[in-house]
C-alpha cells in the first residue's frame, strides 16, 4: 500500500491460515491493523489517522467464497491536517469453485455425483464434503460419491475446502424417478389364429415405449408405440413372450409370459375308387393336418367302430373287398393320428357294383333260331346288354363272342357280327365292365333234320319219329335260355 503518494509501497499486508497482518515495508515491523502512530521515515512525522481493514482479519468467519478484503489508510501531519488518501482492494486467496454434478435416476438405481469439475484459481481443493440429505451434516466425503434415494427429487450440498481453508459450496437438485411396472395380456389361441397381446403397464412416467419378444429369442419383433400387437406363431405348442417398457425418464421394466398355441385336430378325408371286380381302394391321401403332419392312418371296414384291426387295415391306401360279395352298401370309417398325439375321426357310406347284364340276340331274338335249308347269314348283338350299376360309374367296356369256335370282340355295343350258319350251335355272349366284372348269355340256333325216307308220317313210326324230334327241340330251348352261366 502506498500512502503518501511517492510510487513506493509503505507497507504490505499479508494473509496467511485466516490472519491478515500488516508490516512496515521499510523496516519489516508488524503494524497493528487498527492502532493510530507514527508511520514513514524521518524527516517526516505522519500519524496514521485511518488504517482500517474490511472484514477485521480476526473476525470469525474470514475466508468464505468470493470474500474480498479492503484496506485503507491516510496521512497527515499534525499542523496542517493534510496528507493524502489511498484506498486499495486487495483479493487476498480467491475462493474455490464449487461445481457438483448428479445424475436422475431410477428407482432402486444409486446416484451418483461426481465433484471433479470443482477447482481452486489459486491453489488446490483438499477436501470434498458432500450433504445429501439436507440436514447440514456431512454424510459422505470424495471427489465421487453416491447415493440411494427414495422416489422423489432431493437437494444435494457439495463444500469444497481449498488448501489455505477457504470454503465454497454449491446446491443441486437430482430425481429417484418412479419405475413402470411392465405387465401385459395374452390370449389362447388354436393354430393359425393370432395371439392378441394387450399391454396393461402402470407406474413410471407415460409415454412408454414397447418392445415385444415374441419367442424369447432375444430380438425384437416390435419396437415403439405398439401396446397391443397381434403375432402368428409358426406351429402349434408353448411359448415364452417378453415384453420391455422404457418410460418417458428412460426408466425400464421387464416382464415374460407363457404363450400357449393349441394344436388343430388333423382332417380326416378319404375317397374311394373301384380297382376290380367287386373291390376298390380307399385312399385317404386328401386327409391333412395344418398344424403338423399325419403320423398313423387307420381303418374301421366293417362299421364296429374299431381302427385299424387287423393290421392290414392300417395305412394311406387299403384294399376293401367284402365278403359277402357286393353289390350293396357299406360303411366306412377313418381314424387320423398327428404327430402330435391329437386324432380326429369321419365315416361314410360307399358302395361296390355288381356284375353287368349280358343279353345275346341272334337276328333280334333271344332264341331258339331256326336254319333252315343250307343256312343263312345270321347278325349277333349285344346292344340289349346293360349294366345296373351304372348310375355308379360300372359301363360295360367289352363284348366277347364265341360262335362256332371262333372268337369275334369289340368295344362298340351297336357292332354287330354277322356270321353264316349251317348248323345247329350255341353262341356265347361276354360282358366285361370297367371293374372286371363279367356276365354272360347265350343263344341257340337249331337246324331241323330232314324226316326219314319211307316212313309216312301217320304210320306209328312216323308218329314216333315227330313226337321225338318236338321233344329234342323243346328240351334245347329250355338249356340254352339260360343267363348269367
Amino acid at each position: 500500500m502506498d500512502v503518501d503518494g511517492d510510487s513506493s509501497m509503505d507497507y504490505d499486508l499479508r494473509y496467511s491460515n485466516n490472519v491478515l497482518t500488516m508490516y512496515n515495508c521499510t523496516s519489516g515491523a508488524v503494524v497493528a491493523g487498527t492502532a493510530n502512530g507514527s508511520i514513514g521515515s524521518y524527516p517526516y512525522t505522519d500519524t496514521v489517522v485511518e488504517m482500517s481493514f474490511s472484514p477485521a482479519h480476526d473476525l470469525p468467519g474470514f475466508g468464505e467464497c468470493n470474500t474480498r478484503l479492503k484496506a485503507r489508510g491516510w496521512a497527515g501531519n499534525e499542523f496542517d491536517k493534510l496528507g493524502e488518501d489511498n484506498t486499495s482492494v486487495f483479493l487476498l486467496n480467491e475462493a474455490p469453485i464449487c461445481v457438483p454434478v448428479g445424475e436422475d435416476v431410477c428407482y432402486c438405481t444409486n446416484t451418483s455425483f461426481d465433484g471433479s469439475g470443482s477447482y481452486d484459481p489459486d491453489g488446490t481443493i483438499d477436501l470434498y464434503e458432500w450433504d445429501f440429505d439436507g440436514d447440514g451434516t456431512t454424510d459422505a466425503t470424495g471427489v465421487t460419491a453416491s447415493y440411494h434415494f427414495d422416489v422423489g427429487g432431493h437437494t444435494v450440498t457439495l463444500t469444497v475446502t481449498d488448501d489455505y481453508g477457504f470454503k465454497c459450496a454449491s446446491t443441486i437438485t437430482v430425481w429417484a424417478y418412479e419405475n413402470p411396472i411392465a405387465n401385459f395380456t395374452v390370449t389362447e389361441v388354436d393354430f393359425g389364429t393370432p395371439t392378441e397381446f394387450t399391454d396393461t403397464t402402470t407406474g413410471g412416467t407415460p409415454p412408454y415405449t414397447h418392445r415385444w419378444d415374441f419367442d424369447n429369442d432375444g430380438a425384437y419383433e416390435f419396437e415403439g408405440d405398439y401396446p397391443n400387437p397381434t403375432h402368428t406363431y409358426p406351429a402349434p405348442g408353448d411359448y415364452t413372450a417378453c415384453l420391455n417398457i422404457t418410460d418417458y425418464n428412460g426408466c425400464v421394466d421387464e416382464v415374460c409370459k407363457p404363450v400357449h398355441v393349441e394344436n388343430l385336430p388333423p382332417v380326416a378325408k378319404f375317397d374311394f375308387d373301384g380297382t376290380g371286380c367287386k373291390e376298390g381302394m380307399l385312399d385317404a391321401s386328401d386327409s391333412y393336418d395344418l398344424d403338423g403332419s399325419i403320423a398313423v392312418y387307420e381303418w374301421d371296414l366293417d362299421n364296429n367302430h374299431v381302427y385299424g384291426e387287423p393290421a392290414d387295415d392300417i395305412g394311406v391306401t387299403c384294399t376293401f373287398g367284402p365278403v359277402p360279395v357286393p353289390p350293396e352298401d357299406y360303411w366306412i370309417g377313418l381314424k387320423v393320428t398327428d404327430d402330435a398325439g391329437v386324432s380326429n375321426t369321419t365315416r361314410k357310406q360307399i358302395s361296390l357294383t355288381g356284375d353287368p347284364n349280358a343279353d345275346a340276340t341272334a337276328d333280334g331274338s333271344d332264341g331258339p333260331v331256326q336254319i333252315i335249308g343250307a343256312g343263312k347269314m345270321v347278325t349277333f348283338c349285344g346292344n340289349e346288354s346293360h349294366h345296373p350299376y351304372e348310375a355308379a360309374g360300372a359301363v360295360i367296356v367289352r363284348y366277347n363272342w364265341v360262335i362256332l369256335g371262333a372268337h369275334y370282340t369289340t368295344t362298340d355295343p351297336d357292332e354287330c357280327f354277322n356270321v353264316f350258319i349251317n348248323e345247329t350251335t350255341v353262341a356265347r355272349l361276354t360282358v366285361v365292365d370297367n371293374y372286371g366284372c363279367t356276365d354272360s348269355d347265350t343263344v341257340s340256333l337249331w337246324k331241323p333234320k330232314p324226316p326219314a325216307q319211307g316212313v309216312p308220317v301217320m304210320t306209328p313210326a312216323g308218329m314216333l319219329a315227330l313226337i321225338g324230334m318236338l321233344c329234342i327241340i323243346g328240351a334245347g330251348r329250355v338249356i340254352t335260355k339260360g343267363r348269367r352261366l
